[in-house]
C-alpha cells in the first residue's frame, strides 16, 4: 500500500467510524425512520471508494458489498451496521499490518508487541 492509498484509507476509515456511530445510535434511540437509504447510500459510496483503492481484495469488492432490496429501514440500517462494523476492523487490521511492515511506529497499545519485534 502506498502512502497516498494509506491516507486515504484512513480518510475513509474515519467516514465508516461516523456512519457506523451515527447508524448505532439511531438504532438505540429508535429514531431511524426516513434514514435508511441515506446511510445505504453512504456506505455504498464509501465501500465504492475503499474497492477502487484495493481493487484485487476480494473481502471489499465482493463480500462487504450490500445486497440491496426491499426490506423495513430497521434491516437496511442493521445491514449498514454489520457492514461497516465489518470493514472497520478489516482496514484497521490492514493499516496496522502495513505501519508494522513499514517499520512505523505503533499507533496504539494494540502495536507495541508487534513494533518490539
Amino acid at each position: 500500500m502506498e502512502d497516498m492509498d494509506y491516507q486515504k484509507v484512513q480518510q475513509y476509515l474515519q467516514a465508516l467510524k461516523a456512519l457506523q456511530r451515527s447508524v448505532e445510535r439511531s438504532i438505540q434511540e429508535d429514531t431511524y425512520e426516513g434514514t435508511g437509504r441515506m446511510a445505504v447510500k453512504s456506505y455504498q459510496g464509501i465501500q465504492r471508494k475503499v474497492a477502487e483503492l484495493l481493487p484485487e481484495d476480494f473481502y471489499i469488492t465482493d463480500t462487504l458489498a450490500l445486497e440491496s432490496s426491499d426490506v423495513k429501514e430497521r434491516h437496511l440500517l442493521g445491514q449498514v451496521q454489520l457492514a461497516s462494523s465489518q470493514m472497520i476492523i478489516y482496514l484497521d487490521g490492514l493499516l496496522r499490518d502495513h505501519r508494522v511492515s513499514s517499520g512505523a511506529g505503533p499507533n496504539d497499545f494494540g502495536d507495541l508487541k508487534a513494533w518490539g519485534k
